[in-house]
């Protein structure tokens, strides 16, 4: 998958899922987040890698003792999860 298709995350949209809020609001967030992610935009991407990159890291460091083994790992992880983010979810209905 290349990062030249972009789609945008509507913030007005967002700001009406807040106000809703529950569950139901975080799940539909997701949701947009991810098809973001299928059409490639490289923003949502960065956003996963900003939100989840520090706890993933962290985990590895704790896992493999081993900082520069955990830095190649997070990264891999990342790379992994954009290849394979098509079949997210795909079995649930």
């Amino acid at each position: 998958m290349i990062f030249g298709k972009s789609a945008t995350l509507d913030p007005d949209a967002f700001e009406a899922l807040a106000a809703v809020g529950g569950d139901g609001a975080r799940e539909i967030g997701e949701a947009a987040f991810v098809d973001a992610l299928r059409l490639g935009d490289a923003d949502a991407f960065d956003a996963m890698v900003n939100r989840y990159s520090a706890d993933i890291y962290a985990l590895l460091v704790r896992l493999t003792g081993d900082s520069e083994e955990s830095a190649d790992l997070t990264q891999e992880t990342f790379l992994r999860a954009l290849r394979s983010i098509a079949d997210f979810g795909a079995n649930q209905h």
